[in-house]
């Protein structure tokens, strides 16, 4: 008998390879228009823009398909257009009152699976994008890249070095259409395209600075003195794309662009390396979100940082019934016993609360709660209404901007361990656990409340508590901001006094630094506290 000849084999990674090629051959430039148009019965009806985005800070992406085929398209066609469908109901969108309406608006341009779309989308790669070593990426941004920091491995970076390709979209529609012509529907995607290239980006956690886009065509011009008129230039852009954005408190049953924008003031200097103006703005929610409690030693200049202000991890505490003794009161001690509330869950779904691990040793419930996920009630995650980001003012420079989504309110979420071996007694306190309204937009009154603005006023919207809060104020003013500015000094001469200023802290840690013998500690924190 003859012995059979054995097929070759082909590597997955290969034949992914080889789609690429094909893909990116067949995202070539579309036909363009004859030199003849007005006699040219197709181009009536046909036209086809080119625009050159580049990226102007990393692209973090999945790790199999860096790995296997974003090497050779890390964009794709179809993922741009779910970008262009999104932000054109986050502009266009708030125009509407009825999601039937805006439904079929959106079909009429975009297609659905009985009507073809009116846009067609091919891209072309001008450079290889090349995948950012595991160091240097862990060092960039850890609060915004935290699924970086289990990675140990160059092969198992999950980012991308900026790059450059060019977008090709074609307008097309059917003859005798009277429902659009050719100049509307470019008026109606660009409005999207333009949102898409300044307030969102290719990949994801674009909405804290990844994969941040610019190009030319819509680039932010720079006034004689080179100071950027941010606000001014979101005014002119909302006119001249015929924009209805709606005032931040307002919203419809899908997100939509508030016609708000926050930046820092008109000044030269305030425009940046795109990576330094992103630093800049992620720094400042940060220290919003990590604010804490901080106390010296009686024996020591060493501070060390105490329990966070914020409600979350006391209120784990109390409906799990587990703390150790150094936590079994509330912090600061005026909060209300029994109440609980969770409101840095307006800032984005699902929130991971972990606990200092040397504190879970003991046995229950004299130890630390187990790691628990708080997500909305049926559903996994809910995008932050925050976008906070560089926007590009040309290739080399960008300034740091905050965006806001008018999102529907949150109404009930729910509390589940996030431990295999977590006791059946605990899981039933949390899934019983009613997460309501008023949980989620408390009024926090207590001492240092991180939800009282300057003035000593408390708001039930975590998001007007950031925008009111001294870090912005600082930011928007150009002042420094940095990570001693989080804590406020809970020794016993301020125990019953107003708060600090934390500017005082600065200073007081400038003065330590002077002492030829003083120490210094790390300012992270493992774990809630």
């Amino acid at each position: 008998m003859s012995e059979q000849q054995s097929a070759p084999i082909i590597r997955l990674t290969e034949v992914q390879a080889r789609i690429g090629k094909i893909q990116q051959s067949y995202a070539s430039i579309p036909n363009k228009e004859c030199n003849d148009c007005k006699k040219c019965e197709r181009c009536k009806n046909t036209r086809t823009q080119e625009y050159q985005i580049e990226l102007i800070t990393p692209m973090f992406g999945d790790t199999s398909l860096i790995e296997h085929q974003k090497e050779v398209v890390p964009v794709r066609s179809a993922a741009i257009r779910g970008h262009l469908r999104f932000w054109w109901r986050a502009t266009r969108g708030a125009a509407y009152t009825s999601v039937y309406d805006l439904r079929e608006r959106e079909v009429a341009i975009f297609g659905d699976t009985t009507t073809p779309s009116r846009v067609k989308i091919s891209i072309e790669m001008d450079d290889k994008a090349e995948k950012l070593d595991a160091i240097s990426a862990k060092r960039l941004l850890p609060y915004v890249l935290f699924p970086l920091r289990e990675t140990d491995t160059p092969s198992s970076s999950q980012l991308l070095q900026p790059f450059s390709f060019r977008l090709y979209i074609q307008y097309s529609l059917p003859r005798n259409s009277h429902e659009l012509t050719i100049v509307q529907l470019k008026e109606e995607v660009e409005a999207a395209l333009s949102a898409w290239i300044h307030f969102g980006g290719l990949g994801g956690r674009t909405r804290r600075g990844c994969g941040s886009l610019y190009c030319k065509e819509f680039s932010i011009k720079r006034m004689g003195n080179g100071h950027v008129q941010l606000q001014n230039w979101y005014s002119a852009w909302m006119t001249k794309h015929k924009l209805q954005l709606l005032p931040r408190g307002e919203y419809r049953q899908w997100p939509t662009l508030c016609n708000e924008i926050y930046s820092q003031v008109p000044s030269a200097a305030h425009v940046k390396e795109p990576k330094i103006a992103w630093k800049d703005i992620i720094l400042v929610y940060q220290l919003f979100r990590q604010q804490r409690n901080k106390w010296k030693q009686d024996d020591s200049e060493t501070c060390k940082f105490a329990r966070s202000l914020w409600p979350e991890a006391d209120s784990i505490r109390q409906i799990t019934g587990m703390a150790v003794e150094k936590h079994s009161k509330i912090c600061p001690g005026d909060k209300i016993r029994g109440r609980y509330a969770f409101p840095r869950a307006q800032l984005g779904l699902p929130i991971i609360f972990k606990f200092k691990s040397e504190d879970c040793k003991a046995k229950y419930p004299l130890r630390e709660p187990y790691n628990t996920e708080l997500a909305p009630v049926g559903k996994t995650r809910l995008a932050s209404p925050l976008i906070l980001k560089p926007i590009a003012i040309d290739n080399k420079k960008a300034i740091g901007a905050i965006v806001l989504l008018n999102h529907k309110p949150l109404s009930a979420l729910q509390l589940q361990t996030r431990e295999k071996y977590a006791l059946h007694e605990v899981e039933n306190k949390l899934k019983h656990t009613s997460i309501s309204h008023h949980h989620i937009y408390p009024n926090l009154t207590y001492s240092r409340s991180p939800m009282k603005a300057e003035n000593e006023t408390a708001t039930t919207c975590a998001i007007a508590a950031f925008l009111s809060s001294v870090f912005i104020k600082n930011w928007m003013d150009g002042k420094q901001n940095n990570h001693e500015m989080r804590t406020y000094n809970s020794s016993p001469s301020n125990k019953q006094g107003r708060t600090p200023s934390p500017y005082q802290h600065n200073n007081q840690q400038q003065n330590r630094s002077m002492k030829p013998n003083s120490h210094h500690r790390s300012n992270k924190s493992k774990g809630e506290r």
